[in-house]
């Protein structure tokens, strides 16, 4: 690594900035960096990538990566705008993030400011189920020493495999054990995927094979697991837009790949619940839900929820990707009480 260099403090910009089709509230910012970057690194080759690595509450996953913004300037200011290889997302940490889950080719990032990139409106799965995860910048060009580069904040390098680097030679590493002073100036903003009071049940056969909307989808429920409270609400989201699905529901958990021609995979077995009666459309927002009634599970014959028992659910959906086809969210499991 070639020696960091100062510059003035940074600006902040929006590229892309959209909003997301979102249930659930963005999330604060999440960021290691502390104060303004003013310490830029001209000190990679193309083709190498500096990232961060985060994990967020544990409650708050599964969660959807709306926004990421990177801190990049020059020591003189009013460089011209440059053109690098990606942005990446991977669903890991160190010792090796693994292969990204996500990538946007092509970002053009502005000397002097923090540009952020809104993700949510791209293709793609955005999708964290648990951390730790990363996000990389990956570079086109070499650096040079006068060009802008990735910032810090010049204020100490946090431990614990924070600041990570992808080297040309060496693959990945902590960037704080190769003498980086501070945090990369990157951050990014999510939301959570299940957020409807209750949070019930856990899931499972997690993640769901992707749809055409480039996610995979996802089931959660609301309400009560008190079957007295006759107050349980299934959700579906991440869905393909503008298609019908339902609901289904068993005792019995499975996990049968492409059950009649579907993409996806069936996790329920034995008698199983079609909730044809309520069949909806996932319109613009790519979610479904219905109100369950807990008296009467259409099975084969209709069956009531009783506490102690416990239930799976899921739902099965149309798509076109890119011919007409099917695809599954994951599973969800609730015991009743």
């Amino acid at each position: 690594m070639h020696s960091s260099v100062q510059l003035r403090p940074l600006l902040f910009a929006l590229a892309l900035c959209n909003p997301a089709l979102a249930q659930c509230p963005e999330e604060p910012p999440v960021q290691h960096w502390t104060g303004a970057g003013n310490v830029t690194c001209p000190c990679f080759v193309a083709g190498e990538e500096a990232g961060a690595t985060f994990t967020v509450d544990s409650s708050h996953y599964p969660i959807e990566i709306l926004r990421v913004g990177f801190g990049w300037g020059s020591v003189t200011g009013g460089q011209p705008d440059t053109l690098e290889q990606a942005i990446n997302l991977y669903a890991g940490g160190l010792p090796d993030p693994g292969t990204p889950q996500f990538s946007l080719a092509g970002p053009v990032l502005v000397d002097g400011f923090i540009n952020e990139f809104d993700l949510s409106v791209l293709p793609g799965n955005k999708i964290i189920n648990s951390g730790p995860f990363t996000v990389t910048l990956e570079f086109l060009n070499d650096s040079a020493v006068l060009a802008p580069s990735l910032v810090h904040d010049g204020n100490g390098c946090s431990p614990g495999g924070l600041n990570v680097v992808k080297a040309i030679p060496g693959g990945w590493s902590d960037v704080c054990s190769l003498g980086l002073t501070g945090d990369w100036q990157i951050h990014v903003v999510y939301r959570r995927v299940n957020c409807g009071p209750g949070g019930l049940g856990m899931n499972y056969c997690a993640p769901a094979v992707p749809n055409s909307s480039g996610n995979p989808a996802i089931i959660s429920a609301s309400g009560s697991a008190t079957v007295g409270d006759q107050d349980l609400v299934l959700i579906a989201n991440l869905l393909p837009q503008n298609q019908f699905g339902y609901f289904l529901a068993s005792f019995s958990q499975g996990n049968t790949q492409n059950p009649g021609g579907s993409q996806g995979t069936l996790c329920l077995s034995g008698n199983i619940g079609r909730f044809v009666g309520q069949v909806g459309n996932s319109g613009m927002t790519g979610e479904l839900s219905i109100q369950v009634d807990m008296q009467s599970i259409p099975t084969n014959p209709p069956q009531a929820i009783f506490p102690g028992q416990t239930w799976n659910f899921q739902c099965w959906f149309r798509d076109v990707n890119p011919t007409p086809t099917s695809n599954f969210t994951d599973g969800l499991t609730i015991q009743f009480q």
